[in-house]
Order: C-alpha cells, then structure tokens, then sequence
C-alpha cells in the first residue's frame, strides 16, 4: 500500500490534507485508470483509507475526496467495466507432487523453496515473498500475514494453519536477514519476481504462474468436496452478504489447518 501511494501519488504527499480535493486525486488517477486499473483501482480504495482514518483522528473535516460513491464513480468508470478478465494458467492438482519433484531435482534455491512455499500456503506472491520470520509462531504452527499486505485490507493479521511440508520447507531456509526468503544482498527479501522468473526458466513452455497455483488450490478443493467457506478464507477471499458476514467473524482457522495439510 504505501509504495503504490509513494509512486502514483506524489502529487499530493506533501499537500496539507484538509486542501487536498478530489480533482488532486482524479490527477493522477486518469492517466493510469484504464492502462493500469488494478493498480488505479487499489490506489483508489487506499486513499479513501487513508482519508476515512483521517476523519476519524480529527485532522480532516468535511467529505473523503478519495472516496469512490457518490465522488469519484462520477467521473471514472467502474474497473469492472474496463478490465479485461485474465485466467492464469493453473496446473492440475494431480500433477503438483510432480512438479514439486522437479524444482527438487534442481538446486533448492531460495526462490525454488518459495515457489513450493507459496503454492503450499496458497498464497500470493507479496504475501509470502515479503513474510518475515517474527510472523511466525512455530509452537502453534501458524503464520499471521500484516494487514499492509491483505489484498482485501482487512485491518488485522490473516492467519494461515501451516502444513508439516510447509514447516519443512521454513526449517530448511537460512536465516540470513529478517525475510525468510532472503535477498542476497542486506536486509531485504526477494525480489517479488523471482518465482516467476525462475518457473518461466525452468519450464518456458509450461506457462506457469504463482496466481495459478491459487487457481490450482481452488480447483482441487471444488474437486474434494472442502467446504467453499474453507476455500474462500484460505485464499483469502470475502465470502457471504453483509448479514452472513456480520455473523461469521472466524477466520475457522483449525477447520482450514486440516485442509492446508491436505
């Protein structure tokens, strides 16, 4: 969240907040709305954040200009009705042991047992590349990702139950600096590329992704028969209506600690 502030929203960072208008925001969200609207978009629901939080402490009186109904959704059309759907290739759940084999039978780089990890977690790229070791607590076996890297921006930790294979793969990892998946240069993890570079060159014609392996995921518990509600926390997703949500506040954390071991 505050790279992408940092970089498209540098215009208004040194602007005091109560003159900042929805036309500084519509500034720079314009030129990228409809060439990078993922990015637009989530840079959007960011702001009006920051600005929500700001009322709240009292430093901002008066309308969020960052807010999206009712502001902004009259002069920019809706992501949804610009964005082009892309599927990410997904391999089948079936031949996943297989694939672990192989990113074995080469050297287990750091990048290597990330990938593994990844797809072991179900996971996204920014999620695990960027953990750090002090999110772990090994007694329980859980790991607890910061609300600054939930893609849903939930305001607390998401837990993940971890599996005995994803533990095996955390004891093998070196404790070079604070990220498990260290860089080899100061304290800084890899480069959140890395995993697809490394799948793209040891298998350029298998076009495979770190998104796909959540699509795998996803595949394999429909195909299981694991409760959908299981599936969709795993991964991270907002399942159910307003009242279903408002009643369903667990993360079902044991009930997801069996599935991830499976």
């Amino acid at each position: 969240m505050n790279n992408t502030i940092a970089q498209y929203a540098k215009p208004i960072l040194d602007k005091p907040i109560q003159s900042i208008t929805a036309d500084d925001i519509l500034e720079f969200l314009n030129p990228i709305w409809r060439t990078k609207t993922e990015t637009a978009s989530n840079l959007q629901r960011y702001l009006a954040r920051v600005f929500d939080y700001a009322k709240m402490a009292g430093e901002l009186q008066g309308d969020n200009p960052a807010r999206w109904k009712g502001c902004l959704d009259h002069f920019l059309p809706a992501p949804s009705k610009i964005q082009n759907v892309v599927h990410h290739p997904a391999i089948e759940a079936s031949k996943v042991p297989a694939l672990f084999w192989e990113l074995s039978g080469h050297r287990l780089s750091i990048a290597t047992q990330a990938i593994m990890f990844g797809t072991l977690t179900a996971t996204r790229v920014q999620e695990f590349v960027d953990a750090k070791w002090d999110e772990f607590d090994f007694e329980t076996k859980k790991w607890s990702i910061p609300p600054e890297r939930r893609k849903d921006m939930k305001p607390y930790p998401h837990r993940i139950p971890l599996s005995e294979e994803a533990l095996q793969i955390l004891g093998r990892l070196p404790k070079l600096n604070d990220y498990v998946f260290p860089s080899s240069s100061r304290n800084k993890p890899i480069h959140r590329e890395s995993p697809i570079k490394y799948l793209k060159t040891l298998f350029p014609s298998r076009n495979y992704t770190m998104h796909g392996m959540q699509s795998t995921f996803r595949d394999w518990c429909a195909e299981t028969g694991i409760d959908p509600s299981l599936a969709e926390k795993s991964l991270m997703h907002v399942t159910g209506n307003e009242v279903e949500l408002a009643y369903q506040r667990s993360d079902l954390l044991e009930r997801r600690r069996a599935v991830m071991e499976e």
